[in-house]
């Protein structure tokens, strides 16, 4: 079934009307055009059952902490424009945004700004140029960690501005730098699910 056309520039309420329907639930927006393809990506159990493991290991870490909120994949961002021009917005799989960053209103609307953090896990049906696309426009837009989460490999790779990256295995331990102070989260634990 064909995406619904609409008029360019695509509005913030045309946005929300065309992902409230499950059959469009996944798309996102790319220089002001719909992206994301017919069919939702394939996910299936491990990667619901790593996303679970890893918001609860975030969560756990933030309510100690307090530095900021953990939201799941149905929180849109619009990365860039505004709600008459919406021209790039995502959907992390996992995002986190500081105290400071927390909006007080409008808590029904899309969050206008790049999370802090956010962290995808890469699906069997994802492209490496899908992926690459997203690490560059949340790093483009004002994020200042990207975790890549890859099942097959059991490794995390993490990306931030300056256009460096590292990538963690198995054996490893991910600190939070200045964003995550004091986390220490075994990457070996990320996928003992």
């Amino acid at each position: 079934m064909a995406l619904p056309q609409t008029e360019r520039p695509i509005t913030e309420a045309e946005m929300l009307a065309i992902l409230s329907q499950d059959r469009y639930s996944h798309m996102e927006i790319r220089d002001g055009r719909w992206v994301g393809g017919e069919e939702p990506p394939m996910t299936g159990e491990e990667h619901g059952a790593i996303q679970a493991e890893m918001m609860f290991m975030l969560m756990t870490y933030l309510r100690k902490n307090k530095l900021g909120r953990i939201y799941p994949a149905d929180l849109i961002y619009v990365l860039s424009g505004d709600d008459a021009s919406v021209r790039v917005t995502r959907k992390p799989d996992i995002s986190f945004v500081k105290q400071e960053n927390l909006r007080t209103e409008d808590s029904e609307k899309p969050y206008y700004r790049a999370p802090d953090l956010a962290v995808e896990i890469v699906s069997p049906s994802e492209s490496i140029e899908d992926t690459r696309a997203k690490i560059n426009d949340y790093l483009t837009y004002g994020t200042q960690q990207v975790w890549v989460v890859y099942p097959k490999t059991k490794q995390v790779e993490i990306y931030i501005p300056d256009a460096t990256s590292r990538t963690y295995n198995a054996d490893d331990t991910i600190s939070g730098g200045d964003l995550l102070p004091g986390l220490n989260l075994a990457v070996a634990d990320i996928f003992d699910v």
